[in-house]
């Protein structure tokens, strides 16, 4: 289930998940459980792309309590960063935020890298969303120098994503532009398919807009409008969409002002 999780084959997961669940539900243990809510709700994020319902938060409810009855402190802080990762998609941040830190508490404790560089990625985006480019910043660079130590390069390009963020807000146009392709050369050089490739295309958007370079900034927008990227929100994506199809039909002139509103919007929602 992980496995297709990380291929974005999501239909394959559901499949896998209706062989399993009798014998989960008959005589499935605490750990058991927690391992299949975690992956339905795994399914569910490839399939909704991200956009958090009611169930998946149910879910990751279920895997918290089944944590708690299996007692293992790192399996409690997986459970409690999924909670929090739900949080943060639903955008109730300061929630998240309390999440997380727990769950990071018990990583640090522990000494597990992997979970230490998980849930320092998405401190850092949650700071971001909050426009605390100082604590972005902060936790980037933890993020980055801990992914570096687990070699997992799914997480060195997010912490370089939001090192761009914070250098293309700090008016820094060269600095934003280099963490920004090297995010995106990682993403694309791998066999994973990270979904949250907004954060490193929304600032090479910003660079290329700045430099008239808008052919550059719209196929950044085309990538971020695939259908294993997150779904974005309806309003914004109905812009960007209306961006490449201008752009198609050779409306050049009305691009840039797209883009410009497209922007504005974006960060109004906390993406940009």
């Amino acid at each position: 289930m992980l496995v297709f999780y990380w291929l974005a084959e999501w239909q394959k997961i559901s499949d896998l998940a209706d062989q399993i669940k009798p014998a989960i539900e008959k005589t499935g243990t605490p750990l058991h459980r927690c391992r299949f809510f975690e992956n339905l709700i795994r399914m569910h994020y490839r399939r909704d792309r991200y956009i958090v319902s009611d169930e998946i938060y149910d879910y990751a409810m279920a895997a918290l309590n089944a944590s708690l009855e299996i007692g293992e402190k790192i399996k409690i802080s997986e459970a409690r960063f999924g909670v929090g990762f739900c949080q943060l998609w639903k955008g109730e941040l300061e929630e998240a935020e309390e999440e997380i830190q727990m769950a990071l508490e018990i990583a640090n404790k522990t000494g597990h890298v992997e979970y230490q560089a998980r849930y320092l990625t998405y401190l850092t985006i949650i700071y971001r969303k909050q426009n605390q480019s100082r604590k972005c910043r902060e936790y980037a660079t933890n993020a980055l120098h801990t992914a570096l130590a687990g070699d997992m390069l799914e997480y060195v390009s997010t912490a370089k994503a939001n090192l761009a963020w914070v250098a293309y807000h700090e008016g820094n146009l060269p600095e934003a532009l280099a963490y920004g392709q090297e995010a995106m050369k990682i993403w694309e050089q791998s066999p994973l398919v990270y979904p949250f490739q907004w954060t490193a295309l929304w600032p090479l958007i910003g660079v290329a807009l700045s430099r008239s370079q808008i052919s550059e900034a719209v196929e950044n927008i085309r990538l971020m409008l695939q259908p294993t990227q997150q779904c974005l929100p309806e309003r914004l994506t109905e812009v960007l969409c209306s961006t490449l199809e201008q752009w198609e039909g050779g409306e050049s002139k009305s691009v840039t002002k797209e883009i410009n509103k497209a922007i504005k919007m974006a960060k109004s929602m906390n993406l940009f």
